[in-house]
């Protein structure tokens, strides 16, 4: 997801990082991802079933 990628870059601005500075940020970008994927399952539950098709 690109909101991962961001945030991951956020947190890991500058020259690359030591492995174990990015698996410190992986738990905060985790908290900040998942609710924005929840977001985007439950989304097609609120959009209009009904599809308008011109009549000929």
């Amino acid at each position: 997801m690109a909101l991962s990628g961001g945030l991951l870059a956020r947190e890991l601005h500058g020259p690359a990082p030591e492995p174990r500075a990015t698996a410190a940020v992986i738990p905060d970008v985790l908290f900040w991802d998942a609710p924005a994927a929840l977001v985007l399952v439950a989304l097609p539950a609120f959009l209009p079933r009904t599809v308008n098709r011109p009549t000929a």
